[in-house]
């Protein structure tokens, strides 16, 4: 199984994702080269949400399935507000540096937020 996801933000890929599940092989993979790694492993699965918990798995065709688990999704959002504002111009610049500054966690993050907005 294999899936990758960008951001919504800054459109850069946060997660690539592949699962290998061996298949026994069948008579169909008889052209294939043996000594690719491919060769044994087929590739199949996905992903689900639960709309009730909004709790996503990972689930493959042998059986398994895993919960996703998101840990400290926000920590850097500031960041990326901050990169957009620099990147833009005008009063949407203004307005991605107000969120940069709202998002930013602690002094420290806001100093630079404030720096970056001067220059």
């Amino acid at each position: 199984m294999y899936s990758n996801n960008n951001s919504r933000l800054s459109g850069e890929l946060v997660q690539e994702l592949m699962l290998p599940v061996p298949l026994a092989p069948s008579s169909r993979d008889s052209t294939s080269d043996a000594s690719s790694p491919s060769a044994s492993v087929k590739y199949s699965g996905g992903f689900v949400r639960d709309a009730a918990t909004n709790a996503v798995f990972v689930w493959s065709s042998n059986g398994g399935v895993w919960q996703v688990q998101v840990a400290h999704e926000a920590r850097d959002v500031w960041s990326l507000y901050l990169d957009r504002a620099l990147a833009s111009s005008g009063p949407s610049s203004s307005a991605r540096f107000d969120d940069a500054l709202r998002l930013a966690d602690g002094p420290q993050q806001r100093q630079i937020v404030l720096a970056k907005q001067v220059l």
